[in-house]
């Protein structure tokens, strides 16, 4: 920047146009014209680049926002988490089986910590899978709708704090043995029972992979209840995903999620799991616990990165636009200063003075602005997988917002410059140079 400033003037100036430069009319019209229109782009540049920068930073921090307000559908502040490596040296079903079941008998029997087994904590993903409903018209498996599917145990849903809404969840005998029974989140059966008829309906899960070979389904299972939504996959869209929970008992994963609830922090309830894990397998290796809001906000530092940067980056456009406003509005009253007091000498008032000095400013304003709305909408098209929540109205909002910020620092940068003309003394304008 400093080398193309520097050059460009230092190259006019190195090939003066005498004639011009001994004739006062051409040193007042085609001498300065070049500058005019340098500055002049300059500025509109600037304009622009703080419209396209404003609008970005608006619209991200509108994003981290919505982020922070999205409902996770449970509080999550005491809620804590620790993954499990299982299996390591002998990666059977069965010895998977055999231990969960042991660790959930010795959570259970403790009264100091309210934990359970999952292998996904809420905001902690899921297993997608295509659904199949019985009674249905069969179709491709490639065309089924996708849900989400989460092996809990027994007592996930007090300690995650999803209320049943319809029917119940799992007893006893359906978590420790291989069972046909399913629970539901109230999403799911909004989308796919809207009559509301959804206990005892049965449902095949699919590899969302799958395309003709289906030997990847599950069996038919039959939902036994409906319990309160819980958001699981990343936050994508305003809506709950739909998502059906079967015992860890059937597809024990090698990685599962222990869950508790306590008012103690973090680190105290590592400390209690831990010992009961160790218990039963020494060798095993023990993740850090930590807290639900804690990963939610390690997920959202990318927005808040991008968001600041986005801010930082718009603030100086906005300081560059504003500087470059001013200076050329001020630099054009004072090569103006015979002109205006000639206006004023003749008869012309304050407002033709005002908008002789703030038109100028007010056409690059406005073209600056034109060629910003371009860039913002690319901004808006290259950023949709952030705008989470936002839709168009919320867009236009932010875009009005922005326009509105530069509009009003555009005229105010100009407005001292035009002050000052509106103050000439007509005879000590006509004197100048």
């Amino acid at each position: 920047s400093a080398l193309v400033c520097g050059v460009v003037p230092a190259w006019h100036a190195s090939r003066p146009n005498l004639a011009a430069t001994l004739n006062d009319a051409g040193r007042a019209s085609a001498g300065r014209r070049w500058r005019r229109r340098w500055t002049g782009a300059f500025v509109v540049a600037q304009v622009a680049a703080a419209l396209v920068l404003l609008t970005g930073a608006m619209l991200m921090m509108k994003n981290l926002t919505s982020l922070m307000r999205t409902d996770i559908g449970v509080e999550t502040s005491r809620l804590s988490q620790m993954a499990i490596i299982l299996s390591q040296n002998d990666d059977s079903p069965d010895r998977r089986r055999l231990f969960l079941g042991q660790l959930e008998e010795r959570l259970a029997a403790n009264a100091k910590t309210n934990a359970a087994i999952a292998s996904n904590a809420p905001m902690g993903g899921a297993h997608a899978r295509r659904l199949l409903i019985d009674g249905r018209p069969a179709a491709e498996p490639q065309t089924l709708p996708l849900v989400s599917l989460i092996d809990v145990g027994q007592r996930y849903f007090d300690v995650v704090g999803a209320s049943t809404i319809a029917g119940r969840a799992f007893t006893t005998d359906e978590v420790r043995r291989p069972d046909d029974s399913v629970v539901v989140n109230e999403r799911f059966a909004q989308i796919h029972f809207q009559d509301g008829a959804v206990i005892g309906k049965r449902i095949r899960l699919i590899e969302p992979d799958a395309r003709t070979d289906r030997s990847t389904e599950t069996r038919w299972m039959t939902i036994v209840g409906v319990v309160s939504n819980v958001r699981q996959q990343w936050l994508q869209s305003g809506e709950f995903d739909p998502v059906v929970y079967r015992s860890y008992i059937v597809d024990p994963q090698q990685t599962m999620q222990v869950l508790a609830r306590s008012e103690s922090g973090p680190a105290v309830v590592a400390g209690l799991v831990g010992d009961q894990v160790r218990a039963l397998d020494p060798d095993l290796p023990l993740l850090p616990m930590s807290t639900v809001d804690e990963t939610l906000a390690l997920w959202l530092w990318p927005q808040r990165l991008f968001g600041s940067m986005f801010t930082i980056f718009a603030s100086i456009a906005m300081l560059l636009a504003t500087g470059g406003l001013y200076s050329v509005t001020a630099y054009s009253v004072s090569r103006r200063t015979r002109e205006i007091g000639v206006r004023v000498a003749l008869g012309a008032d304050a407002r033709s003075v005002w908008w002789a000095v703030t038109g100028t400013t007010l056409r690059q304003l406005a073209i600056g602005l034109v060629l910003g709305t371009a860039g913002a909408a690319g901004v808006a098209t290259v950023l949709p997988a952030f705008l989470v929540g936002s839709g168009g109205g919320a867009n236009l909002i932010a875009y009005a917002g922005v326009v509105v910020v530069l509009v009003t620092v555009g005229v105010g940068a100009s407005a001292v410059p035009a002050r000052r003309a509106m103050r000439l003394d007509p005879v000590t304008a006509l004197q100048t140079e």
